[in-house]
């Protein structure tokens, strides 16, 4: 009778813990009292009827293992899918930072007894649980670490090691140091198969969203295409423009701006074929559409490539997401009937992208706010959110150690604001 007694209790402090630190992570410390917490005493005494009926150690901690993990999904009125985290994070606290120290520290007392251990042991992890529970931010701590998808991945990776080292022992009922060697490889071949894992779904990932990208712009290419043999046909008639100069303009100052205005003509209309020698396609069909944007509001977009050979350690479909941002931003700065333009370039294997627009002096005060999320110099229309995508674009660059920087430059005598990106 004293084996069950001593079962339920040590159980019942460990669905306790269990339970305190749960609500400290998903931040529900005012819920500590419930209806459903009668489970919490009815469950450990199921367990502690089940030592007898349940002969094999390994199947006897599964059993009690799950139904821990249902009575705590039931009294934390949680789904069962979020609680797998919460589960995992619960495992770490209580088996790497409580039980584990304690079993050093046991071990170093020369305490051997089994039921003293065992009481013991119970009661100290009761106590840190407490601790834990009213003395650490443990829901901030949680929120910080589990931001990045990556580091969720690890804290289930060491939430399942903490498992399976916990239901060894419960079945084993051996030293911790007879086994610490199996426990540490366990440990890193689980870590290892779960980052390769990670590696190939984010390979996965990034090569979908390419895919979908190319989906998205490549039918533009058959604009580019219509337009590129438009020209051609075009080009006979640029030759004969060009022959007629001489009796059209009597003096050379004439003749030499005539020449110079048309040729700035031919190199902007020829555009569209020098956009089909760039070796992303992708960025190609981009850049054309937002020709096309920028044409259907009655402004111009001229592009200089200075190189055709395009290299970015960024993926290009969240290349296009950034530029999209600066020629957006560009295009609607711009006034009607009026030029912005785009000069693009490789150089030590990143991509420059510089967009100049029409607009006042940039101070580094107004450089600083653009930069600030929630900031716009736009005219909020119907309750459309802006000053959203300059900061977006810092924090994307900033995953691959991009760079962008915003300058005044004057052209014909007017100011342009230069913004440059470096990826």
């Amino acid at each position: 009778m004293s084996n069950y007694i001593v079962i339920y209790l040590s159980t019942l402090m460990e669905y306790i813990v269990f339970f305190l630190l749960s609500l400290a992570l998903i931040n529900k410390k005012n819920n500590i009292f419930s209806k459903r917490l009668i489970t919490l005493l009815i469950s450990p005494l199921i367990v502690s009827l089940l030592t007898p009926i349940v002969t094999k150690h390994f199947l006897y901690s599964i059993i009690t293992g799950f139904l821990e993990a249902f009575t705590l999904i039931f009294c934390l009125k949680i789904k069962a899918m979020d609680f797998i985290e919460i589960f995992a994070a619960d495992y770490i606290l209580v088996v790497v930072f409580i039980q584990v120290p304690i079993t050093i520290g046991l071990s170093l007392l020369n305490i051997t007894d089994e039921v003293a251990v065992y009481i013991i042991g119970s009661v100290l992890t009761l106590l840190f649980g407490i601790l834990f529970y009213f003395k650490l931010p443990l829901n901030k701590l949680y929120l910080t670490i589990t931001k990045q998808k990556y580091t969720r991945l690890i804290i289930c990776n060491i939430g399942l090691i903490a498992i399976i080292i916990t239901i060894y022992f419960k079945a084993e009922n051996t030293s911790f140091y007879d086994n610490i060697l199996l426990i540490v490889v366990t440990m890193f071949l689980l870590i290892f198969a779960n980052m390769e894992i990670l590696i190939t779904r984010t390979h996965i990932t990034n090569q979908r969203k390419q895919l979908e990208a190319y989906n998205s712009y490549m039918p533009i290419i058959e604009q580019l295409i219509t337009e590129v043999r438009h020209r051609q046909h075009n080009h006979d008639n640029d030759i004969q423009a060009i022959q007629m100069m001489p009796t059209m303009y009597k003096t050379y100052e004439e003749l030499s701006a005539a020449i110079i205005n048309y040729s700035h003509h031919m190199v902007a209309s020829n555009m569209p074929s020098n956009l089909l020698k760039l070796n992303t396609k992708l960025i190609a069909d981009f850049i054309f559409s937002k020709c096309n944007l920028a044409k259907s509001q009655n402004k111009s977009l001229s592009v200089k490539l200075n190189s055709f050979e395009l290299y970015s350690s960024m993926p290009e479909y969240e290349i296009i997401t950034v530029i999209g941002i600066l020629i957006d931003n560009a295009i609607e700065a711009t006034p009607i009937d009026c030029e912005l333009m785009l000069h693009i370039d490789c150089q030590n294997n990143k991509m420059i992208f510089k967009t100049f627009n029409l607009g006042p002096i940039a101070t580094p005060q107004f450089i600083e706010k653009i930069f600030s999320e929630g900031y716009t110099s736009k005219t909020i229309i119907d309750g459309s959110p802006h000053g959203l995508g300059l900061p977006t674009l810092l924090k994307l660059i900033k995953n691959y150690n991009g760079e962008i920087t915003v300058e005044n430059e004057i052209i014909n005598n007017k100011n342009y604001i230069c913004f440059e990106l470096e990826i």
